[in-house]
């Protein structure tokens, strides 16, 4: 008996299972390549969207990438956030006070150093208070900045010997720059009104200690 070609014999179950068997092979050959394809594609796409994605500009910190100039805002969130900040900054401007009045004899810088040490112990001393008084607990950011410039100032400060008086002047004035920046960005964050009120009051004492700190480095320069 034939069929198109084909025998009856022809149509054995061994030469059927062959048959088959080449033909799911060949099926699984032209979907594995479909697949194969598939994965390519989408893997290309990914990377694709993850690089474009690294190279975008992160506008959440502030600066383009490789832009320094000016440092990421500390991310600050809470009142507590903000007592902290605030109880880094004044600790910090008092340790360093008193160290150059340790070590210092010129009579200009040791005045403006016991005045630090004197408007920035009353200041955390209210700001403790007012912590208290509403029990809000001082929580420390993430990116403390100001503890970070602490441990690295003090080992300034240290190894600056006969230019100590330069070297605090000029912290000082760096210092209070950025302190009159954290103070107006904080205003508008506090949810406290005393806190929010002790933050407008701190302002004008603040710049009144960067105009002191910038006349006493000038003077220090030799009035330049």
């Amino acid at each position: 008996m034939k069929v198109v070609g084909w025998t009856f014999e022809d149509f054995s179950l061994t030469t059927l299972i062959r048959f088959n068997a080449s033909m799911i092979t060949r099926i699984l050959a032209m979907l594995c390549l479909g697949s194969g394809l598939l994965l390519c594609s989408c893997t290309k796409k990914t990377t694709t969207t993850n690089l474009d994605s690294a190279s975008a500009v992160d506008t959440s910190r502030g600066n383009a990438p490789g832009d320094t100039s000016h440092p990421p805002p500390v991310a600050v969130v809470s009142d507590g956030n903000i007592l902290a900040e605030l109880d880094a900054s004044d600790s910090s401007e008092i340790v360093q006070a008193k160290y150059v009045l340790f070590k210092t004899k010129n009579p200009d810088v040791r005045a403006f150093a016991n005045l630090m040490l004197t408007d920035h112990t009353k200041i955390r001393k209210a700001d403790l208070a007012l912590s208290k008084k509403y029990k809000i607990i001082p929580a420390t950011p993430k990116r403390d900045q100001d503890k970070a410039d602490l441990t690295t100032l003090m080992p300034e400060l240290e190894s600056a010997g006969s230019d100590l008086d330069k070297v605090y002047a000029n912290k000082a004035v760096e210092n209070h720059v950025k302190e009159l920046a954290d103070l107006k960005s904080w205003e508008q964050t506090a949810q406290n009104p005393d806190l929010k009120k002790a933050l407008v009051a701190a302002v004008p004492l603040v710049q009144s200690h960067l105009d002191r700190a910038n006349a006493l480095l000038k003077k220090l320069n030799g009035g330049k």
